[in-house]
């Protein structure tokens, strides 16, 4: 079992990584799972690993209006228990896709 620790998000509600992968478009399933093992070897001295993608909004926009979300994963140890986590960083990059 993999344990991500909990994401917080703007509303204050706890996040699993599943949940943070949920809200992303992804290709296939295949895609995803590739992700999520890229993710179980990330080392604590390795560089975050980043991905682009296309954020599920079906209930948030116009359609065909598209929001683009980079997510940043690093290693990191849980400052309250020293417990293995990672540490997710999202950026909207709607803007700069739709300009390139």
């Amino acid at each position: 079992v993999y344990d991500c620790s909990e994401l917080m998000s703007p509303e204050g509600k706890t996040l699993d990584l599943d949940t943070v992968l949920d809200s992303c478009v992804w290709s296939d399933t295949t895609e995803r799972c590739a992700f999520v093992q890229t993710l179980r070897s990330l080392a604590f001295d390795s560089d975050p690993v980043v991905i682009t993608l296309r954020k599920d909004t079906k209930d948030r926009r116009e359609p065909g209006d598209h929001v683009w979300h980079q997510l940043s994963f690093s290693r990191c140890k849980n400052p309250y228990d020293g417990g293995d986590c990672l540490l997710m960083l999202e950026s909207d990059v709607s803007t700069l896709m739709l300009a390139q």
